[in-house]
């Protein structure tokens, strides 16, 4: 196909299929297309349904992501190749998923529960954050084969966390554990934090046990940097165990807005896991 002939079908896609498209992922997702920051602020009145959770959009920049992360949301990604079958022909392969939890599971630090029987699993492990974003992605993609961790996503993750750190104002940080012993990365996660208030995205383990040592590192550490809540998004049974309870989005919305300025030296270098 020479260049003419693609762009003309490209503008054909643009002016006369697209506004069809955005009709579609409306119905699906009961919710609108999210544009700028000024929709970003009133997010709620794109959701059309009482259930909806989800607004979409096709910006995957760093600077939109930062947007989005910063004023409370969760950026997760599909691809698009499961609502059109011939893709490889299509100008859009991914979409951008923006998340309004109806509730999220919040622990306060001082509240968590974890057992004390896993300091005796700690021996030769080490803790770190942001030494390894790229093994933490790859241990994502191995452990999650239906992931919503698309190329575009990631890409936008990597330069928010590569990035300076005055650039943007939400910090990605992957959080690691490791064998000291075979220097293997045996759990870990990425997250974001705005000021003092970390969300984890998602998190892995190849182990028993390390995947629960490694959220109770993080915790006691988060306590070390003066740290108060974690934000562990949609609900699962499990968090609850950990300490977490459901704030409603009024209730987050009013929490984020006291945490989410702030500078705090989210650093650690490998160090023994020895948990209190």
């Amino acid at each position: 196909m020479d260049t003419s002939e693609s762009s003309s079908i490209y503008d054909t896609f643009w002016q006369e299929v697209f506004p069809y498209f955005l009709e579609f992922l409306t119905d699906v997702y009961g919710s609108g297309f999210i544009q700028t920051e000024k929709d970003l602020d009133n997010l709620e009145s794109f959701l059309y349904e009482p259930e909806s959770e989800f607004c979409y959009s096709f910006d995957f920049s760093p600077e939109w992501i930062d947007a989005v992360c910063y004023k409370g949301y969760f950026p997760m990604a599909n691809d698009l190749g499961n609502f059109i079958e011939d893709i490889e022909d299509f100008p859009l392969k991914e979409l951008l998923l923006i998340k309004h939890h109806k509730e999220r599971a919040i622990l306060k630090l001082s509240e968590a529960h974890f057992s004390k029987k896993l300091s005796k699993y700690c021996d030769n492990l080490e803790f770190s954050i942001d030494e390894d974003f790229e093994g933490c992605v790859q241990g994502l993609l191995e452990t999650y084969k239906d992931t919503w961790l698309f190329p575009k996503l990631v890409e936008s993750f990597r330069q928010i966390h590569n990035g300076s750190p005055t650039k943007y104002g939400t910090k990605i940080h992957s959080v690691e554990v490791w064998d000291k012993t075979t220097n293997e990365l045996v759990a870990g996660e990425i997250g974001f934090r705005n000021g003092h208030l970390y969300s984890s995205l998602s998190g892995f383990r190849k182990r028993n046990h390390v995947g629960n040592i490694q959220m109770a590192a993080l915790c006691q550490f988060m306590k070390e940097k003066n740290l108060e809540y974690w934000d562990f998004g949609m609900y699962i049974p499990y968090k609850m165990d950990l300490g977490c309870k459901l704030y409603s989005r009024e209730e987050f919305f009013a929490l984020h807005k006291t945490l989410k300025d702030g500078i705090v030296d989210f650093s650690c270098k490998r160090r023994p896991i020895v948990l209190m």
